[in-house]
C-alpha cells in the first residue's frame, strides 16, 4: 500500500528544503521528491510523513541523505565540449597573458615573489562525481603554453558529501570515458584493477569540498565554510578569487530569486576579467548582471569586465 503524504506537511517539507538549499521542485521533479521521501521513511523504519518531517528537523545526516537522493548527479567527462574548447583556445591564452603581465609588473615594482608557480584559480561549483573538474584540469594542462610557470588550483565543490567522496577517488569505469578527447587517457590516466584512475599530476590540482551554494553572496570580507573529505572545515574568502568558474546545471534547481542571488555571488567571486561558464539551459539574459556575453563558435559564456 502506497504511503499517503499529507499535502500540508509535504509543503512544509519543501519549505524546509528551500530554506536550507534554495531548491524548488517543478511538477516533474515532485515525483522524484515524493519517491525519495517514501524510500527514506521505509529505510528509517518510520510510519508517517509527520515522523519523517520531525526527524529531518533534528537529524542533519538524514537531511543530507535526502538531498543527495533528489539532486541529479548525471554528468560525464567534457560535457558541453565547446566550452572546454573555448577554455583551451580562447580563455586560457587571455588569462595567461594577463597574469603574466601582473607578475612582471609586481617584480618591476620591487615586490619580491616567485615568477614560477603563479596561481591560476578555477572553481567547479557543483562538481558531482568529479568528471567536470578533472576535465577542466586536463583542458588547462593542454591549453597553457608554459604549464610549469603556473600553480593550477581547481576548487571542486558539491552539496552532496557522497558525490564529493566519490569524486576525490578519481576512479572510473572505462565506459565512463567515451567523451574524453583522443590521447588524453594515455597522458592523464592510468589503469588500476580494471579501472582508469586520474594521474597524480591531475588529481593534485583539484581540491574537493562540500559546500552549499545557497550561502554564496557578494560580501567582500566573508569567509565561507567548506568541509573537507576528512570532515575538517576550511574557511575561504571567495571574493575576487577565481580566474574562471564553471557553474553548470545548478541554477535549474533554484527559483528566480535564488538564481539571481547565485549570479550575483558568482560575479563577486571572479577576478576582474574572469570568466563564467553556465549550463546550456542557463543563459543569463533573464537576470540583472554586468557580465559581458561571449559567443565563441556557437558557445556562449561570460566575462566580468576589468
Amino acid at each position: 500500500m502506497l504511503l499517503h503524504l499529507q499535502p500540508g506537511l509535504l509543503s512544509q517539507l519543501q519549505e524546509l528544503i528551500y530554506g536550507q538549499c534554495s531548491l524548488r521542485f517543478s511538477p516533474s521533479r515532485m515525483i522524484n521528491l515524493e519517491t525519495q521521501i517514501r524510500e527514506r521513511i521505509e529505510a528509517r523504519g518510520l510510519s508517517s510523513l509527520e515522523d519523517y518531517f520531525s526527524l529531518l528537523q533534528k537529524d542533519l545526516h538524514e537531511f543530507d541523505t535526502l538531498i543527495e537522493g533528489i539532486t541529479t548527479k548525471e554528468t560525464h567527462f567534457f560535457r558541453l565540449p565547446g566550452q572546454f574548447e573555448a577554455l583551451r583556445k580562447e580563455v586560457l591564452p587571455w588569462i595567461e597573458d594577463r597574469l603574466s603581465q601582473e607578475a612582471q609588473r609586481r617584480v618591476a615594482e620591487g615586490i619580491r615573489e616567485r615568477t614560477r608557480n603563479i596561481p591560476l584559480r578555477i572553481w567547479s561549483a557543483g562538481c558531482a562525481t568529479g568528471e567536470e573538474p578533472y576535465s577542466i584540469a586536463m583542458a588547462v594542462m593542454e591549453g597553457l603554453r608554459y604549464s610549469r610557470a603556473w600553480k593550477v588550483e581547481i576548487l571542486a565543490s558539491d552539496i552532496s558529501q557522497e558525490a564529493v567522496k566519490t569524486a576525490s577517488l578519481g576512479s572510473y569505469e572505462a565506459g565512463d570515458l567515451a567523451q574524453i578527447p583522443a590521447g588524453y587517457q594515455e597522458k592523464y590516466m592510468r589503469t588500476v584493477n580494471d579501472r582508469l584512475v586520474m594521474a597524480d599530476g591531475i588529481k593534485d590540482k583539484v581540491s574537493f569540498r562540500v559546500f552549499n551554494l545557497r550561502k554564496l553572496n557578494g560580501e567582500r570580507e566573508k569567509l565561507y565554510d567548506f568541509v573537507k573529505i576528512d570532515g575538517n572545515r576550511e574557511y575561504i574568502n571567495l571574493y575576487g578569487r577565481f580566474d574562471a568558474i564553471f557553474c553548470r546545471n545548478v541554477m535549474i534547481y533554484f527559483d528566480i530569486p535564488a538564481q539571481q542571488r547565485l549570479v550575483d555571488g558568482l560575479y563577486a567571486c571572479l577576478r576582474p576579467g574572469g570568466y563564467l561558464f553556465t549550463g546550456d539551459a542557463e543563459l543569463l539574459y533573464i537576470y540583472e548582471h554586468n557580465f559581458k556575453s561571449i559567443d565563441y563558435e556557437r558557445t556562449i559564456f561570460y566575462r566580468k569586465p576589468e
